[in-house]
C-alpha cells in the first residue's frame, strides 16, 4: 500500500495533466469540440491545450518523493470529473426532449431577416388559394438559418432541408392543426448551453409518421405566414423521408 501511495505522490500531477492534454488534443484534432462549442472558438481550446502541456512539463520536471495525503486525492478527483463528463458525453446531442424544454413558441418560428411582399394572400395562415400544386421545380437545398435570415429570397420557392422531427407539440397542434409537423435544428450562439431551436412548420398530404427525434429530409414550398400578429415559417405541400444524422447536428 505504501508503494502505491508513494507512486501516486510522485506521479499524480503528471498523470492528471497528461490525461487532460490527451483529451483536449483529441477534441481539437477530430473537431469533437464542435459538439458543444462554436468552431470559431477552437483557438481558445488550442491555447488551453498549450497551457495544460506546459503544466505537464512542469509536473514532470518537479517529480520528487513526497507524501500522498487525502487533500491531494480530493484535488485529483475534482480535476478528473470534467474528463469523465467529456468521455460520457461522446456522441450525445440535443434532441426532442431538449426541444420541448427550450422551444420559444412563435420566437422560434419567426424569421430574423426582413420580409417584404405585396402578395397578402401568401401571408394568410395555412390558407392560400393561389398555390400551384402542379409545379414541381427542383428544390433548393437550404437550412433553417438560411430561411430565417433571408425569407424574401425563398418565399414561394421549393426548398429542401434536413432537421429533426417533432410531432407531439401541443402548442403547435392547437395553433396550426393536428396534422402540422415541426422540423427543427438547434442553433448555437456560443456553446450548447445557450443553444435554442430554430424550426419550420411542415404540412402536406398523407405525411408519414416517424418516431420523435428522427432525422428527416423535408421538401416543400416555403412561405411566411401571419398568425395573431406574429410571423412564422411554413413549408407547404411537403414530402418527408428519413435520412441520416448530419455530421454536425447544430447550426452556427
Amino acid at each position: 500500500m505504501s508503494t502505491i501511495a508513494n507512486f501516486l505522490a510522485i506521479w499524480w500531477r503528471p498523470l492528471l495533466f497528461f490525461a487532460w492534454f490527451q483529451e483536449l488534443s483529441e477534441l481539437l484534432i477530430n473537431d469533437r469540440y464542435t459538439a458543444f462549442l462554436r468552431p470559431e472558438f477552437g483557438y481558445v481550446l488550442g491555447i488551453g491545450t498549450f497551457i495544460v502541456g506546459g503544466f505537464l512539463l512542469v509536473g514532470v520536471g518537479e517529480m520528487r518523493s513526497r507524501q500522498f495525503n487525502p487533500r491531494q486525492v480530493l484535488t485529483a478527483l475534482i480535476l478528473l470529473l470534467p474528463l469523465f463528463y467529456l468521455h460520457n458525453a461522446r456522441g450525445v446531442s440535443l434532441d426532442s426532449y431538449a426541444f420541448e424544454k427550450r422551444s420559444l413558441g412563435f420566437a422560434s418560428l419567426t424569421p430574423n431577416g426582413e420580409f417584404e411582399t405585396n402578395d397578402q394572400t401568401s401571408l394568410n395562415p395555412l390558407q392560400n388559394p393561389r398555390r400551384n400544386r402542379q409545379c414541381r421545380v427542383k428544390a433548393q437545398k437550404v437550412n433553417i438559418l438560411d430561411l430565417g435570415d433571408a425569407p424574401s429570397v425563398y418565399q414561394g420557392k421549393r426548398v429542401k432541408l434536413v432537421g429533426m422531427l417533432h410531432q407531439s407539440d401541443a402548442w403547435v397542434k392547437k395553433e396550426f392543426g393536428d396534422d402540422t409537423r415541426v422540423v427543427f435544428r438547434f442553433i448555437v450562439t456560443c456553446c450548447v448551453a445557450d443553444a435554442y431551436p430554430g424550426l419550420v412548420l411542415v404540412q402536406g398530404n398523407d405525411l408519414p409518421k416517424f418516431s420523435e427525434g428522427t432525422w428527416v429530409e423535408v421538401e416543400g414550398t416555403f412561405r411566411v405566414l401571419k398568425k395573431d400578429g406574429h410571423r412564422a415559417m411554413l413549408m407547404e405541400e411537403s414530402t418527408i423521408k428519413r435520412t441520416q444524422e448530419p455530421g454536425q447536428p447544430y447550426l452556427f
